[in-house]
């Protein structure tokens, strides 16, 4: 018997489940604008228990149909899942539950990629929504500028990083040119969310004496985040003349 015997007839509440720690993931990410994947196992087992307790009935009727010593073989060989040996309840609830909290963690991270995509779809589309959004057109601008004025396709078809130091010098130029469009966005954005992303991409952030250049790098960090994020497939294989 097979797993698909197990997950038909409840797969749509499972994927509501997912859905359910899609968006609390998400919800910790705005909280700590960061995407920790041992958020994931948290709010996975919570969920999962939370789940199992509150469906005494349906946990009987799949484990039953799965047959509880296949339940019980799984569980013991599903050490990866941190489930450990099976160990026999008093009660025959608490048995049941526990079979089958293995069998939905199983599901949940069958679809570990595809959940962890989704959010980070999620987080991507949050982004694009801040204000620095606004000058979206400016940034494509410095994609296809990078492109016309660096990109040599004889020289650079078979380096995907050819435009790096190209980004680094365009972005760069630009926010020093647009010095008040940087406090704008910057400003809007949020300062100190705007210095926590500056450090998980650079390290400490080391706050300038000039006021204006400290606007300017976060705000160099936020265009290089939206470019990359964007047009990183672009730059890498940018189009040919003929296409």
């Amino acid at each position: 018997m097979t797993s698909k015997t197990f997950t038909y007839d409840y797969e749509k509440s499972y994927t509501e489940l997912i859905n359910k720690i899609i968006d609390k993931l998400f919800d910790v990410y705005k909280k700590h604008n960061d995407f920790d994947i041992t958020w994931l196992y948290d709010s996975k087992d919570d969920f999962i228990q939370e789940y199992v307790e509150t469906r005494p009935e349906e946990a009987k009727e799949v484990i039953d149909k799965y047959g509880i010593f296949n339940a019980i073989r799984y569980y013991n060989e599903s050490g990866s899942y941190s489930h450990g040996e099976f160990e026999i309840e008093d009660d025959d609830k608490d048995c049941y539950e526990a079979l089958y909290y293995a069998f939905i963690d199983k599901f949940i991270i069958e679809r570990e990629t595809e959940l962890i995509e989704k959010v980070h779809e999620k987080i991507k589309n949050h982004k694009q929504t801040t204000y620095h959004y606004k000058y979206k057109e400016s940034y494509e601008q410095l994609v296809d500028e990078i492109i016309r004025d660096y990109y040599n396709e004889e020289e650079h078809k078979d380096d995907d990083s050819w435009y790096c130091d190209a980004l680094h010098e365009v972005i760069d130029c630009y926010v020093s040119r647009y010095g008040e469009e940087a406090r704008e966005v910057v400003e809007k954005y949020g300062v100190f969310k705007a210095i926590e992303e500056y450090e998980n991409e650079y390290g400490k952030f080391e706050i300038d004496k000039c006021e204006n250049c400290n606007y300017m790098k976060l705000y160099y960090n936020l265009i290089n985040t939206f470019i990359m994020e964007n047009y990183r497939e672009k730059l890498e294989s940018p189009p040919t003349e003929d296409e």
